[in-house]
């Protein structure tokens, strides 16, 4: 499956034989929206602010954005709103204050007439690991032929889209379902200078996850 570093952390914690074999990024990727009338961090205080649902990689990813930013998640109220499309809804309509979005949505964003307060590609990189390719450790000893094809393919895959600029769009569109060229072009561009390579999974992006996870935590970095 593809995963984020937390679901396979917590899953790790309880028990759960799973391992990374690639990484898609290796940065939290997360960025802060707001309504216009948001000037600054301060001004989120005991503000509403729009998550998926608690415990979601949005979820961890927005408490450690904040901090990282100086404002302690205990000084907002986190609302549960779902998708990108009821999130970014309810904080057009007043509903929330801010709310986090992936990079895609930061044109649309911006399109919508509210403010990035926080632009994760712009900033400098917080270690996470955002989205990676996750097996068990037994499918690694049972079935090794099959891991090494996959891997193989992900990472042709990976080259090419750093390479082949033309192909890649065409694909985008199509799997997209998006005739517009130019949000293509802002989603291909937002991706590429992202995307590790090689795209291995970090010590330092599943080790700050873990902190943030357990403060005695049972396994290690590299367990993963």
């Amino acid at each position: 499956s593809t995963l984020g570093g937390p679901a396979v952390v917590q899953a790790g914690l309880q028990g759960a034989d799973l391992v990374f074999i690639a990484s898609m990024a290796n940065r939290l990727m997360v960025s802060l929206v707001t309504a216009p009338s948001i000037r600054s961090v301060d001004n989120l205080k005991n503000k509403k602010l729009g998550i998926t649902r608690f415990g979601s990689n949005i979820d961890l990813q927005a408490r450690v954005l904040l901090q990282q930013l100086g404002l302690s998640p205990r000084e907002v109220t986190f609302i549960q709103l779902g998708g990108d499309t009821e999130r970014m809804a309810a904080l057009k309509s007043g509903l929330v204050e801010g709310s986090f979005f992936s990079p895609e949505m930061l044109n649309r964003a911006r399109q919508e007439g509210l403010s990035v307060l926080f632009d994760a590609k712009k900033r400098a990189p917080i270690p996470w690991l955002q989205t990676g390719v996750v097996i068990s450790r037994d499918l690694i000893t049972n079935r090794r032929g099959l891991v090494r094809r996959m891997a193989r393919a992900l990472f042709n895959g990976m080259m090419t889209f750093r390479t082949n600029t033309e192909f890649t769009l065409n694909f985008l569109a199509r799997f997209q379902r998006q005739p517009d060229r130019a949000r293509v072009q802002d989603v291909y561009e937002e991706y590429n200078t992202q995307f590790p390579w090689p795209p291995y999974p970090t010590r330092e992006g599943l080790t700050y996850i873990i902190e943030q996870l357990s403060k005695s935590p049972s396994k290690k970095a590299d367990d993963f």
